[in-house]
Order: C-alpha cells, then sequence, then structure tokens
C-alpha cells in the first residue's frame, strides 16, 4: 500500500521516521497551466527533490534537506537516514519565504562524545561541598578575574 502525500507544512513540530528514499526527480511550477512539472533529468528552472517516504506518509524534501538529515546523523564519516527519527521546525514565515529546519531526534545510544562525557561529569559532580565552609555556586561575580 502506497503511503498519502504529506507537505513539509504538515510535519511541522512534528517527528517522522524515514522508511525509504526515492529517487531523485526535477521538478518546477508551470505558472501558465497552474501545476508542477516534473522529470527525471535536470530541466531549466528545476530543483532537485527526492520523494521521503515515512511513518506519516511521502514527502518530497530537497537536496539542501536531505544533505542536512545526511550531515545530522552521520557518525565517524558514515550516515544512514533509513531509520532516523527527525523533528520539524519552521522559521514561522509563508509562502516563499518559508524555511524549514530538520534536525536528528537523539536517543540516549545516539549521544556524541562531548554529551556522553558531559553526563558523566555531571553525575560526577558532587552535591555537598566537601568543606562545608565553602558552599557550591555558580556565581564568579566577585572573583577578581572576571
Amino acid at each position: 500500500m502506497d503511503k498519502k502525500y504529506v507537505k513539509m507544512a504538515d510535519l511541522v513540530d512534528n517527528e517522522f521516521t524515514v522508511e525509504s528514499v526515492g529517487l531523485a526527480k526535477y521538478v518546477a511550477w508551470d505558472n501558465d497551466n497552474k501545476r508542477f512539472l516534473t522529470e527525471d533529468n535536470w530541466f531549466k528552472g528545476a530543483s532537485k527533490k527526492y520523494p521521503i517516504t515515512t511513518n506519516l506518509g511521502t514527502v518530497d524534501m530537497s537536496a539542501t534537506n536531505v544533505g542536512n538529515m545526511f550531515e545530522g546523523v552521520q557518525h565517524a564519516g558514515q550516515s544512514n537516514i533509513v531509520g532516523a527519527t527527525f523533528n520539524v521546525k519552521s522559521n514561522g514565515k509563508t509562502g516563499m519565504e518559508i524555511r524549514y529546519f530538520i534536525n536528528p531526534v537523539k536517543s540516549s545510544s545516539q549521544q556524541s562524545g562531548y554529551d556522553k562525557a558531559r553526563a558523566q561529569a555531571d553525575e560526577l559532580r558532587p552535591t555537598q561541598p566537601l568543606n562545608k565552609d565553602i558552599p557550591i555556586t555558580n556565581d564568579f561575580s566577585d572573583y577578581e578575574g572576571f
């Protein structure tokens, strides 16, 4: 069964999981006939789009958005967006001015090395002062070096 077509605007403030990525196609708006022209090969005025099948339906994404998705999940020079979950935000504008921001949703097993080190440091941080006369604080305003 084919999944329904979903617009990017429908994904804003939602999460989706990529199930597959289709072959690129080239799309341009035909203002005279009020419809999209779609070809397998590039033609003047066309932009490259990839059909992305998600758990919410199929959405056409620009090559830039797909590239950003791959960049967001890359680890040690490799990336695979199939099976990855992303969330979508927009700049709040409409029409030609709208921009979408697609970011990976990282589970605890997908944390970066920096995030893991920070979590370990937080676990090791004392909750009580070692010297009862010196309180634990992050306020360094009275320190002369600042």
